[in-house]
């Protein structure tokens, strides 16, 4: 059974691992990450390009792209590879704009996956230089509209084009992107095991019970158990004893069923829970006593009433 003094060695030697791969983490931890664009084809250029590589992978180096008409295109441009080390996950991906021009409601840079074209956001120009993340309802990140996101492949094939939008299709003052940048955070793995798997609104137990198991070694005893959470905010109402890599929790199910209920809806946009239930992903996060965090995720099947 591990203590803290191997957790804490566990952690220096991730995050050895992960700077000798090239990865730069933020904050001085293995667990942010910012992928900057590292090329650019220019299947349109619509776009001035400003600059002998607006490859949008640095702020103020002389290198940006700009846009002033309704609907014109950038090209394909792709971003740094990460390289996770062993037990580590990624659980969100944000893109993020360093973005220049007037500020108006009406119009910003809106980005798709190429070729796919799946919409990762609205990027939109402050007035003055600043980092933007997506906004517009619904305010979802990366992973969220793009599930590929979560995987160190589908992360690494990501491609994107950059669209200039005005809503009344007039004509604007140009607007620029100087970078382009997905800030990636990941998590070490946990496995997460759910009792009931089937949950049924008008039957069941009085609570969700869920045993955690932690990966590469690390032991339960060291988690602070009020870090624990169900899609970041049910907290449990019963822990067990910490057994070597284990921990049994339990939510209280008057919380759970409601969400779920939602997260279902989502999932459903609207339409009817079928009669033989629809799968619905439920999360769990917590950290360590000295910060390292976990994740862990299970499906299970919501029957409506």
């Amino acid at each position: 059974m591990r203590g803290k003094s191997t957790v804490s060695l566990s952690l220096v030697l991730v995050l050895v691992s992960v700077l000798t791969m090239g990865i730069q983490p933020v904050h001085a931890t293995p667990y942010e990450h910012e992928l900057y664009v590292d090329g650019f084809t220019a299947d349109w250029v619509d776009w001035s390009q400003v600059g002998d590589n607006p490859y949008l992978d640095a702020i103020n180096d002389g290198n940006y792209i700009e846009a002033s008409e309704y609907g014109q295109l950038a090209g394909n441009f792709t971003f740094e590879n990460i390289n996770l080390p062993p037990c580590v996950v990624i659980t969100k991906v944000v893109l993020e704009g360093y973005t220049n021009g007037p500020f108006d409601l009406t119009n910003d840079f809106d980005v798709y996956t190429t070729p796919d074209f799946v919409w990762l956001g609205s990027l939109y120009a402050t007035g003055e230089p600043a980092w933007v993340t997506r906004r517009w309802y619904p305010s979802w990140t990366v992973d969220q509209v793009y599930p590929a996101a979560l995987t160190e492949a589908g992360l690494n094939s990501l491609q994107v084009l950059v669209h200039f939008f005005t809503r009344d299709r007039l004509p604007r003052p140009p607007a620029q992107i100087d970078s382009l940048r997905l800030k990636v955070y990941t998590a070490i793995s946990a496995t997460i095991d759910f009792t009931p798997n089937t949950i049924n609104a008008n039957i069941g137990s009085p609570s969700l019970k869920c045993t955690i198991t932690l990966s590469c070694g690390f032991n339960a005893s060291d988690i602070n158990q009020s870090t624990i959470l169900l899609d970041d905010f049910i907290a449990p109402i019963l822990f067990g004893t910490p057994v070597g890599n284990t921990l049994k929790v339990e939510f209280n199910m008057t919380e759970v069923k409601p969400h779920i209920a939602n997260v279902a809806n989502d999932i459903l946009q609207g339409d009817p829970v079928p009669p033989g239930g629809v799968d619905v992903p439920l999360t769990v996060t917590l950290n360590l006593t000295d910060g390292t965090p976990f994740q862990g995720s299970e499906t299970v099947k919501y029957i409506a009433p």
